[in-house]
């Protein structure tokens, strides 16, 4: 990673790395949206991305044409626009959202793991104090994203992170039991 130029003049992070003689760029976006935290930890994000291809964890279509969750949202999004309601449609713009806030960062789709998204769904209802059911609704429209994407035949999406994990349980309502004396008031005995 090291500071380029825009033909602008605005300084700008760039990221490249080189796979089996394939060099590839990235603009990593504004100097100053970078603090040396965040640098740091993207550095060692893309060293553990490209350390994984090389040993063959990873194909290397996903680090040259990485497919981040923004873009699979844009392209589901455009995929459903007439098949759903303008309601439905904004949430599955929220589910986005939420998990893409959850994750701190757009990630990529492919390194999203099953554990994210369970930690996710638990930090949905105890951080951000959202109910069981807003919830198993965001994590449905996150997994029929990652689903469609999987089945579509030119898509880099080769997994879905969503595979394996439940909704979560709708805790039990407990019967509420009426004292003794209130019954005997409302019977008027």
């Amino acid at each position: 990673i090291y500071k380029g130029k825009t033909p602008a003049g605005r300084e700008i992070y760039i990221l490249e790395f080189t796979i089996r003689g394939v060099r590839t760029r990235r603009s990593l976006g504004p100097v100053e949206n970078w603090p040396p935290a965040r640098l740091k930890r993207e550095r060692a994000k893309w060293e553990e991305r490209v350390h994984n291809i090389r040993s063959g964890y990873l194909a290397e279509a996903q680090v040259h044409n990485p497919v981040y969750l923004y873009d699979l949202y844009v392209s589901f999004r455009d995929y459903r626009r007439n098949r759903v309601t303008p309601a439905a449609q904004d949430i599955l713009k929220r589910s986005f959202q939420n998990l893409q806030e959850y994750l701190g960062e757009d990630r990529m789709v492919n390194m999203l793991l099953k554990k994210d998204i369970q930690n996710w769904q638990n930090w949905m209802v105890e951080e951000r104090g959202l109910s069981v059911t807003t919830a198993n609704i965001y994590f449905r429209n996150i997994k029929a994203a990652f689903n469609w994407a999987v089945k579509e035949e030119d898509s880099a999406v080769y997994k879905s992170p969503c595979n394996g994990v439940r909704q979560l349980p709708k805790p039990k309502k407990t019967p509420q039991i009426i004292p003794f004396n209130d019954l005997k008031k409302m019977i008027g005995v």
